[in-house]
């Protein structure tokens, strides 16, 4: 490892999930799920986890010796794997939508072009009907998978990021503006000492959609505390006059 570069635990992590959720597709173990074994799965954690100062991974070429019948094909293919489908471009659902899958089954002439679907959990949940119809239920992510019904077994593969609903997210921020305006002195008790902290929370209301500040439900403590300053800062101007 160079000396800048760092090891990234949820990368590695990734990596390993995106692995072992690929299933076995010739031999006594077909339809299995590929379950690395400990010097696997150190390989895929080195390579996969040891990230450069600007986030893209140190090893973009291993050499490895693995002796016959030891699963070097099956490894290498997962791999493949990982690099042609799980490091592309990442598809996003909010949580509680639905999300249409589509399998492009090749050749085009393909007398069956059936696929049986499912949904791997990694960090996040969702579940997925016959029709590849996806319903995110946690946020996090998962691992989309297609299986071909002509007998190959086939599988293509596919992460789908989970993320906040907008009414999570509307909620969080009227939450946050709350935090503020509770920790703002009873209107009875403000001083002029607290100007900033009004100005604050009204600059952090004020930035909020409509929607978000309809959630703020203590919005007259922050007007209070508004009236209450202003009347101190005029008396204080007649008193400077």
């Amino acid at each position: 490892m160079a000396k800048d570069s760092i090891y990234d635990k949820d990368a590695a992590d990734y990596a390993v999930n995106f692995i072992e959720c690929l299933s076995h597709t010739k031999g006594k173990w077909s339809g299995k799920p590929f379950e690395l074994i400990d010097w696997q799965e150190q390989i895929i954690r080195d390579l996969f986890g040891t990230l450069k100062p600007d986030g893209y991974r140190e090893f973009n070429t291993a050499y490895i010796e693995i002796p016959k019948k030891m699963g070097k094909s099956e490894l290498a293919a997962a791999v493949a794997l990982l690099l042609t489908c799980g490091e592309g471009d990442v598809v996003t659902v909010q949580n509680g939508d639905t999300l249409q899958m589509v399998a492009d089954v090749q050749p085009e002439e393909a007398s069956n072009k059936a696929v049986t679907w499912s949904v791997e959990a990694v960090t996040g949940t969702a579940t997925i009907d016959s029709n590849g119809l996806l319903t995110a239920t946690k946020i996090g992510t998962v691992i989309v998978k297609a299986f071909a019904q002509d007998g190959t077994l086939v599988q293509g593969v596919k992460e789908i990021t989970i993320t906040d609903s907008q009414s999570d997210l509307d909620q969080a921020a009227a939450e946050a503006v709350e935090a503020l305006i509770t920790a703002l002195p009873a209107a009875e008790t403000v001083t002029l000492t607290d100007k900033a902290a009004i100005e604050a929370a009204r600059a952090a209301y004020d930035a909020l959609t409509e929607n978000q500040q309809l959630l703020v439900e203590n919005v007259a403590v922050l007007e209070a505390a508004e009236a209450e300053l202003a009347v101190l800062e005029a008396i204080e101007a007649i008193e400077k006059n």
